[in-house]
């Protein structure tokens, strides 16, 4: 944040993606022609450009679009083809939890901003802020609702994206995208983690946290005497690993998004550190994410390339067999559903009775071929692995 020397020297030292990403008082105002922060598309980008073509530009932050999403749309593609045709990668939407109806994007009233991130998904990601109240498991998938401690258990998100109401929201983008026959937007989770939530069916929860956490209760760290309580006393670093790794493994089954960018490593004494941001001084923390198992790796057992093919199958009603070997006479390991299956392409052969291909199924974290004439494959999309 605020630092794009800082920025590229670390994009340049580590060889990863790093965001550049600047404040500004104007936040994500700078889209509304209506507003006194208004800028047109060419003066917003040229505000980003400098010499360092390394790193990905932040485009806007957290704007509240709708109702006016045609104006949006174009705005932002203005921007973001301004940046990529100068050289530029960029992150665009960076939207706020909540802060776009589901049923607008399956609308298709933001079609333009997916189209433009299917075209140019090596220069322009979709970028979203997601987080949970109180822990990951609850308010996190499905707006779950269950608030007592004896309701201690993870929740999955919905296949339906008008069920996922804080986390998983993203899922909108990738499902239209399906309808469209586009590739999705390739997805960063721009602000990930813990937040106090406004709408009003969090309420009766924020008012059980301030039991335990007092008033000024906000971040990750602020949620500590909660946990104590919910997790059964346990300590707050397993109870931290167990939610990171629980939404790694939920977000795995999207394989579009590609990333999830704890909110916040802040520097000691200030607000956000103040509010439960803590990260920085968590001499545990580094263990605990270098502990995480990205499961799109098959328990270690797959040694994926860095690029790889994802799909979305189904199988043949009633179901596909799924096999340990590219023959009928092998062990069936288990049944592909004749529904949306999210996977990653291993292998193809040409075997006696036909094509067959082997597929690395998300969930239930299975290996196994299955032949080409029964089942479908919906979608694909080009992953990078890392």
């Amino acid at each position: 944040m605020d630092s794009p020397i800082e920025a590229h020297a670390i994009a340049s030292e580590l060889g990863i993606n790093v965001i550049d990403r600047r404040w500004s008082p104007a936040e994500g105002r700078q889209w509304d022609s209506k507003h006194p922060s208004y800028l047109p598309p060419a003066t917003y980008a040229s505000l980003l450009m400098d010499e360092d073509r390394l790193t990905w530009k932040y485009v806007l932050n957290e704007p509240s679009p709708t109702g006016r999403e045609g104006e949006f749309t174009a705005w932002v593609v203005s921007v973001a083809s301004i940046l990529n045709s100068n050289g530029y990668k960029c992150v665009v939407g960076n939207f706020a939890v909540g802060a776009y109806p589901v049923e607008a994007v399956m609308a298709g009233k933001y079609d333009e901003l997916i189209r433009y991130c299917h075209t140019y998904r090596d220069k322009c990601v979709l970028g979203i802020h997601e987080y949970a109240q109180g822990t990951l498991y609850h308010f996190g998938a499905q707006g779950a609702t269950q608030l007592g401690r004896f309701e201690n258990r993870p929740y999955h998100f919905s296949d339906d994206p008008t069920n996922n109401w804080f986390l998983f929201r993203c899922k909108a983008f990738g499902d239209r995208a399906e309808q469209l026959g586009l590739k999705s937007p390739r997805i960063i989770i721009t602000e990930f983690g813990h937040d106090r939530m406004g709408d009003g069916g969090s309420e009766l929860h924020r008012q059980v946290i301030t039991q335990f956490c007092g008033e000024d209760w906000q971040g990750t760290y602020s949620l500590a005497p909660y946990w104590d309580w919910f997790f059964y006393g346990q300590p707050f670093e397993k109870s931290l690993s167990q939610q990171l790794q629980w939404a790694l493994d939920e977000y795995a089954r999207l394989p579009y998004v590609e990333g999830l960018l704890l909110f916040t490593w802040k520097a000691w004494g200030t607000d956000w550190y103040n509010k439960g941001y803590k990260f920085s001084t968590d001499s545990q923390i580094l263990p605990i994410l270098q502990g995480l198992q990205d499961k799109r790796v098959e328990n270690g057992a797959v040694d994926m390339p860095y690029n790889v093919t994802g799909a979305v199958v189904k199988g043949a009603a009633p179901y596909t067999n799924v096999r340990a070997e590219p023959t009928t006479a092998s062990q069936v390991l288990w049944q592909l559903p004749p529904a949306p299956t999210y996977a990653v392409v291993l292998d193809s052969v040409q075997a006696n009775d036909g094509i067959w291909v082997k597929y690395c199924f998300i969930t239930p974290h299975i290996i196994g071929w299955v032949r080409d004439d029964v089942h479908t494959v919906m979608n694909t999309y080009q992953l990078t692995v890392t």
